[in-house]
């Protein structure tokens, strides 16, 4: 008896050690990408287009490790008629030239980032309006920092960045 006992011993062991290496494999295969919100980005999507608010101020405050500052974006007719850059504060820093506009974006532009960001980013977060269907928070971890089940670690420490959006239609 005392032969079965060692040889049941090491068969239960060696059980126990490929179910261990088997969950260490789940874990560290496969898309570990987070999303909070995106299942709800087509259904928002349609939302605002439903609305057809065409003509409205945009102001977003983009939050990253810089220097932070609030852009006030006059929207006619779905394109950016004008652009006001202000600093943390509120103090006026200066008035984009139409030349620059390209440089921001529009509620249609945010839902295109969003599309754009999906593909790539780590971890996103989005909270939309209620009324109105526009992304009105957006967090975003391009490179999640992750340590496997090896214990190695990967991705970029303080490359967060988010928005905070909030629209008010005009006539």
């Amino acid at each position: 008896m005392g032969h079965e006992s060692k040889w049941m011993k090491r068969l239960v062991t060696l059980c126990v050690f490929v179910l261990l290496l088997s969950a260490c494999a789940l874990d560290c295969g496969g898309d570990n990408k987070k999303r909070t919100g995106m299942d709800q980005w087509q259904e928002r999507q349609d939302q605002w287009q439903g609305n057809a608010i065409r003509n409205y101020l945009l102001i977003y405050t983009q939050s990253c490790f810089c220097e932070p500052q609030t852009n006030e974006v006059t929207v006619s007719n779905g394109a950016i008629a004008r652009v006001i850059v202000k600093d943390f504060q509120g103090n006026v820093i200066r008035e984009a030239a139409d030349t620059e506009f390209s440089q921001y974006r529009t509620i249609d532009g945010f839902f295109a980032l969003l599309r754009d960001i999906d593909k790539t980013a780590d971890e996103l977060s989005v909270i939309y309006d209620a009324a109105l269907g526009y992304p009105k928070q957006i967090d975003v971890d391009p490179y999640a920092t992750r340590c496997d089940c090896r214990g190695q670690c990967s991705g970029v420490v303080d490359d967060e960045y988010g928005y905070r959006l909030s629209v008010m239609p005009t006539s």
